[in-house]
């Protein structure tokens, strides 16, 4: 059902970054947001990866009570595939720009996984993609910072 399902099965985005047995980590290229990709068929290495990262990205984001992201998990295969989606902010400029620029979205979990929800038709009509991919950069943490957080998991 979600675009992102999808687009990590064709693996066309996605490049192997780190396989440990029971654990594999997946980073994307050339996706209009930051994000990787957990998948294991052992729920423990999964929830123990996951936990090292959440200290990482909370490492990185000092001074917020917990750190800002999304995630997308489900069961399928005999696997857990988790995609994590790190943030850096919680809305985009678009979000409180004046009336005629205004978009109200402010993408959850739903949104960086391909369906996009907004709470008005209006903002939903103009949308366009390079809105889309501007928006995803502002709330989406940078590519360069999420490698450099993964490769101290290495």
């Amino acid at each position: 059902m979600m675009p992102v399902e999808a687009d990590f099965r064709s693996g066309r985005h996605t490049n192997l970054f780190l396989s440990r047995p029971g654990l594999e980590v997946w980073t994307w290229e050339d996706y209009s947001r930051s994000l990787f990709t957990l998948r294991s068929d052992d729920d423990a290495s999964l929830a123990e990866f996951f936990i090292l990262f959440h200290d990482q990205l909370s490492a990185h984001q000092p001074g917020k009570p917990e750190p800002m992201l999304n995630l997308l998990c489900y069961h399928e295969d005999d696997s857990w595939v988790m995609h994590i989606f790190p943030r850096k902010v919680h809305r985009p400029r678009q979000y409180f720009a004046g009336y005629d620029s205004r978009i109200l979205l402010s993408p959850a979990s739903v949104d960086l996984g391909g369906l996009i929800i907004t709470p008005r038709e209006e903002d939903f009509m103009k949308l366009e993609k390079d809105d889309l991919a501007d928006i995803f950069s502002q709330v989406c943490l940078d590519p360069a910072d999420l490698e450099n957080i993964l490769n101290k998991l290495k």
